[in-house]
Formats: structure tokens, C-alpha cells, sequence
């Protein structure tokens, strides 16, 4: 199954800075984080009150309201 390109170089680092927050928020650690336009790669110092599973549920269930509204000032300040 082929993944859908959804990660731009445009949004990128605002994706990663919302990820980053959401293991801070958790008392994780960001140590490493990178991938392509269709997935994401992280080195985690783990917190260990915390499953992984658990972790990727809440990096998944990042409040997309914030990401929108990130994403919507990015795209009005291009002019896109």
C-alpha cells in the first residue's frame, strides 16, 4: 500500500514542532526527529510512566484545531 505525500517541506517543521511539544508535554525527550512526505522518524528518550503504544496515540491525537490554524498563517504569510 503506497502512503499518501502529505508532509511538505512547507509544514514540516511546524509538524515537528508540534510533535516535540506533545512529548515535552509528557516529560519525554526529543532527541531526533526527521523522515519524508509520507512518514516521520523520532529518537525518543522515553519517559518510562509511559507506554510507546500510548505515546503514539497522543502524538497522533495532536489537537488538529492548533495544526490548522499553524497551517492557515503559514499559507496566508506565502500568499499561497
Amino acid at each position: 500500500m503506497r502512503r499518501t505525500a502529505l508532509i511538505t517541506k512547507h509544514y514540516e517543521t511546524e509538524l515537528y514542532k508540534f510533535i516535540t511539544g506533545t512529548l515535552q508535554n509528557k516529560n519525554h525527550k526529543m532527541i531526533s526527529i526527521n523522515g519524508t512526505e509520507d512518514h516521520v522518524h523520532m529518537l525518543i528518550g522515553l519517559n518510562p510512566d509511559q507506554s510507546i503504544s500510548s505515546l503514539m496515540q497522543d502524538i497522533k491525537e495532536v489537537p488538529l484545531d492548533g495544526l490548522m490554524k499553524t497551517i492557515y498563517r503559514l499559507e496566508s504569510s506565502s500568499g499561497r
